[in-house]
């Protein structure tokens, strides 16, 4: 032997041990890679279920057609955003007519309603109406055969806006 080197003595004591560890570090690697397979499955299903299966569910159903969650998600954030602009420009009213109190307490009257249009359960109801309301126009206008051609629409908002 070299110098410095001793030889390993291999007992079966020793060898029992060696399996044992062996067989420990496998079951810990398996139960690692069974957690991260796991947390990874629910992340996916987490992500496809937000993003692909929940906004193409149905919020409400008329005459054969759906209305997506998407289209209902969507058309709340305008109306939201719509009326916050109105409560903006009452606020800036209010100031700028804050002597007048006949003025004033239309104003704030119109802020209160304002805020009751913005309450979650108003909104959302206010929003399925308008999207019922218009899957019910739509449906009447096929069945009568009613059009409306681009030119048609272009000459109405030129009228409109006189040019």
């Amino acid at each position: 032997m070299a110098k410095g080197q001793k030889g390993q003595i291999v007992t079966k004591k020793h060898l029992a041990r060696q399996e044992r560890e062996r067989r420990q570090n496998r079951y810990i690697l398996i139960a690692s890679l069974v957690v991260i397979v796991l947390v990874v499955g629910l992340i996916g299903y987490g992500i496809i279920q937000q993003y692909i299966i929940q906004p193409n569910q149905p919020v409400a159903r008329v005459t054969n057609n759906d209305i997506p969650t998407k289209q209902f998600q969507t058309y709340a954030r305008y109306l939201r955003l719509q009326l916050i602009r109105q409560y903006q420009q009452y606020e800036q009213f209010a100031q700028i007519f804050g002597n007048d109190q006949a003025s004033l307490s239309y104003i704030q009257q119109y802020l209160g309603q304002i805020n009751y249009q913005l309450e979650s359960l108003n909104l959302g109801q206010s929003t399925l109406d308008y999207l019922i309301a218009d899957q019910i126009i739509q449906k009447e206008a096929d069945n009568r055969g009613i059009t409306v051609a681009k030119e048609e629409i272009d000459k109405a908002l030129q009228d409109y806006f006189e040019y």
